[in-house]
């Protein structure tokens, strides 16, 4: 019994490990600094961009989303960034972040990213690393890139995939090309994992009961021990 409960305790493990959300793959911040660091997030109700800077002025760092906003997404399609906000626990710097909302049509939008694109928003914060990555919510999202080190993919709903990413004077162009498609249904693959969780579950107790059964039935019964006068 001791092993089928700890079979039991694993497999319980396993699924709350693979229908757990999935964490976020990015953005990761890169140095040296300072840093700059533009994520496009596109999910079922439009999208935004943040911009995420480390030693940089939070002035600059708040009109820079919005220029960099519209050089990807149109002018008519950017909202009002919203202010920026400190966060003073990170380490080794402080990291600023600031979100510029932005409309993305139901069908979806074909951006087109170059790091010349990037740098010209960007260069008001003289950013020594710059990095942009593209993060789904219930939206297609697909990432060509020429960048060096970033790799072309699908990104996953719920995580983030770099789109490009480069180093002052590295000497280095990049392009990417991020599609984003119609808002897409839930994932049905947590209910299909805890399904088979609990049919597997089911199984194991039911294969280990009946063994047992089958073992007690084999076994001899004791024979009748005489009374004693």
């Amino acid at each position: 019994m001791r092993k089928v409960t700890c079979l039991l305790v694993l497999i319980a493990a396993v699924s709350l490990a693979a229908c757990a959300s999935p964490e976020s793959a990015g953005p990761e911040l890169i140095g040296p600094y300072p840093s700059v660091t533009a994520v496009i997030r596109a999910d079922a109700d439009g999208g935004r961009l943040d911009l995420l800077g480390v030693r940089v002025s939070a002035v600059e760092l708040r009109a820079a989303a919005t220029q960099l906003a519209a050089a990807l997404f149109g002018s008519e399609n950017v909202g009002e960034a919203a202010p920026t906000v400190a966060d003073t626990s990170a380490v080794p710097h402080s990291l600023l972040t600031t979100s510029v909302p932005v409309a993305i049509p139901a069908p979806g939008v074909q951006l087109t990213i170059d790091e010349a694109t990037v740098d010209q928003a960007l260069g008001s914060l003289h950013p020594h690393s710059t990095a942009v990555w593209a993060c789904s919510e219930r939206r297609t999202v697909q990432v060509i890139t020429q960048a060096p080190g970033a790799v072309s993919s699908d990104v996953v709903s719920g995580t983030c995939q770099v789109a490009g990413s480069s180093i002052v004077n590295d000497g280095t162009d990049w392009t990417a090309a991020v599609a984003i498609g119609p808002v897409t249904g839930p994932s049905l693959q947590p209910v299909l994992l805890w399904s088979a969780a609990f049919l597997l579950a089911a199984a194991t107790l039911a294969a280990f009961l009946w063994s047992r059964r089958k073992r007690r039935r084999s076994e001899p019964e004791p024979s009748a021990v005489p009374p004693v006068h």
